[in-house]
């Protein structure tokens, strides 16, 4: 599923031109092409439970994200849109005193061919009813042919993942771009590990050089509390 989360909080910080951090820690390991006959589970991948929780870091800075899976009654509700899996994803930033802002929210829907994440524009905003066009984030059956042609997301392969909140084995490995509607200059080189049963670790960005930094680190997870 695009972007956890589509990541558009963390495409959002690297268009802002947010210092990165070279990642001596996270690491990971070398990346093994998908074999054609290999085939994984986007239910694994992208897990889906009412609140889940996933608690990021993002590289360079002191800014925290929650990323938390909630029924859908929140703006993308509101707005009259079915939510097909009865859930949305909520954004949190993180304050220093632990307070939590809603800065996104996302719609997860389902289709034949996976699963499709759509975003509001900016869900904090009073009276928000305009939602990005869908774009397919995760297929429920993940191969190597899995995204169709013309996709901004492709498999990079599997590889081995160690955070702040654990180490993973064979971790999918997807590569697209941050700010996909932004101008050809703006699009960065993004790279996302999704495990099994854990979802989104790992967010890395390319700067123009060619060399990749974190972006975003996941340092926990778990399930939420009654309110964000």
């Amino acid at each position: 599923m695009r972007r956890l989360v589509r990541a558009g909080s963390v495409a959002a910080l690297l268009l802002a031109g947010a210092p990165f951090r070279a990642h001596a820690r996270p690491t990971h390991g070398e990346i093994e092409p998908l074999a054609a006959d290999v085939e994984l589970d986007g239910h694994e991948l992208f897990p889906l439970e009412v609140g889940r929780t996933w608690t990021y870091r993002a590289g360079g800075t002191n800014r925290v994200y929650r990323h938390v899976i909630e029924p859908a009654a929140g703006a993308i509700a509101k707005a009259g849109r079915k939510v097909s899996h009865g859930v949305e994803l909520a954004v949190y930033e993180v304050a220093k005193d632990g307070t939590a802002k809603e800065i996104e929210r996302e719609a997860l829907d389902s289709t034949d061919q996976g699963a499709l994440l759509v975003a509001t524009s900016k869900a904090s905003a009073p009276g928000v009813t305009a939602l990005d066009p869908p774009s397919l984030e995760m297929p429920w059956k993940v191969t190597a042919s899995a995204w169709p042609s013309g996709s901004p997301y492709k498999p990079a392969g599997l590889a081995d993942v160690d955070t702040a909140a654990g180490s993973w084995q064979r971790c999918l490995v997807v590569d697209g771009v941050a700010g996909a509607g932004a101008s050809a200059g703006s699009r960065l080189p993004l790279r996302r590990f999704f495990c099994a049963n854990a979802g989104l670790v790992l967010v890395l960005a390319s700067d123009v050089e060619g060399r990749w930094h974190t972006a975003l680190e996941l340092e926990q997870v778990g399930r939420a509390p009654a309110s964000p």
